[in-house]
């Protein structure tokens, strides 16, 4: 406990944690309640896989442009764009009729723009946040920062459900406006130096190069895509799978998915506190573990045991997503860590082959049988990577 309260007696780390903790709760809003009005606009579960897709897209695009320029761009100044260019999207919803079409042309432009964002965030703000501190405290200060990201879910999931219940896309956009601008605010008293001055082309060649021989590096950037195929994708299914099986209420069913917040606020607690010394193999364990928790919450007969797989894999997403950054910064070198999580949201925004998956599937199969059929792709991706790697450690390297 006294590590946690001198992490957060760092100012400079106390302003980045709170601007990732309130975009990352605008981030989760518009996953869950993009897709409950959308569906309640249209009447199909498509397009929550396409509000998503257009999420990955973003990711993918600034993902590649900051792998080239990550090193040689001030992250403050580019957070503060990126957050301006989001707020003044949510904007134009409190001057403009949201109809049926304006509402969602509106909701895939933010979708599109907070993919870009969610990848600056990778790429400039946990990096930046983790530079504050000292080295003893790194693992345990990402950890934090990942544990809160999985918070916002809770708290997005239980704004969400009252913001359905309202049935008023414009108050959600307001909300959406407010949270955007508060990381400005923050990012104004930060600074961020430049941390290459080398060629593009040459940074470039480095990343890939550290990649190539970090273990821990690899293996990360192998596993992201499974889970961004085949387990993100679930977060904007779990409200339809109360609304669709079980026939609860809009609002009780959001309510219901903060549940996966909680799960993951517990467990980033919890390896935040006990800091696991294999980080790989739990990394590997907890991507496997949801997984086939996905499967059952698409199996399981009963809402009460959905409700409980459902906090269960909220537990291990926490666990997953804290060996993910950890890895990937203390593997890194300095001045290539910016590109490095930049490569990372690459492989992130891989991901929107899950969601041009689901939205597929959503025309033949129901919400249920989508989170069987991901969970089961999945397993099979993953026994194919670690049959491969065998293949090459043992045929190939020997």
């Amino acid at each position: 406990m006294n590590d946690i309260k001198t992490i957060f007696s760092n100012f400079q780390f106390l302003r980045l944690w709170l601007a990732g903790t309130s975009s990352g709760i605008a981030r989760w809003l518009e996953v869950m309640c993009f897709s409950v009005f959308a569906w309640q606009i249209s009447g199909d579960a498509t397009i929550a896989g396409f509000f998503m897709t257009l999420r990955f897209v973003g990711v993918m695009f600034s993902g590649i442009l900051f792998l080239f320029i990550g090193g040689r761009v001030s992250g403050q100044i580019t957070m503060i764009f990126m957050h301006i260019l989001l707020s003044i999207n949510c904007s134009f919803g409190l001057f403009i009729s949201l109809g049926s079409i304006n509402t969602i042309v509106l909701f895939s432009l933010i979708s599109f723009f907070s993919g870009m964002l969610w990848s600056a965030d990778f790429s400039f703000r946990r990096r930046m946040l983790a530079d504050r501190l000292e080295q003893v405290f790194i693992a345990k200060g990402l950890a934090i920062d990942v544990t809160s990201t999985h918070a916002t879910r809770l708290i997005a999931m239980f704004i969400g459900g009252i913001i359905i219940s309202l049935e008023q896309p414009v108050i959600l956009l307001f909300f959406l406006f407010a949270l955007y601008c508060v990381p400005l605010i923050l990012f104004y008293f930060e600074s961020d130096s430049l941390r290459s001055d080398t060629s593009i082309r040459i940074a470039f060649k480095s990343v890939f190069n550290q990649a190539r021989k970090q273990k821990s590096i690899r293996l990360v950037l192998l596993l992201t895509p499974i889970y961004n195929i085949f387990v993100l994708p679930y977060l904007a299914l779990i409200t339809l799978v109360f609304l669709e099986r079980f026939r609860l209420e809009p609002h009780f069913a959001g309510y219901l998915s903060s549940l996966e917040g909680a799960g993951a606020l517990l467990g980033g607690i919890l390896v935040s506190i006990l800091q696991p010394r294999k980080k790989q193999l739990t990394f590997i364990c907890a991507l496997t573990g949801l997984l086939i928790a996905i499967f059952l919450m698409g199996s399981f007969p009963y809402v009460s045991g959905v409700i409980v797989i459902l906090f269960l894999a909220g537990n291990m997403s926490a666990i997953y997503s804290s060996m993910q950054s950890t890895l990937i910064y203390i593997n890194s070198e300095t001045n290539l860590r910016s590109p490095t999580f930049s490569l990372m949201t690459v492989a992130i925004g891989i991901g929107l082959l899950g969601t041009s998956n689901i939205a597929w599937m959503g025309n033949f199969f129901s919400v249920s049988h989508i989170l069987m059929v991901m969970a089961i792709e999945g397993l099979l991706a993953l026994f194919v990577i670690f049959f491969l790697q065998w293949i090459f450690k043992k045929f190939i390297f020997n």
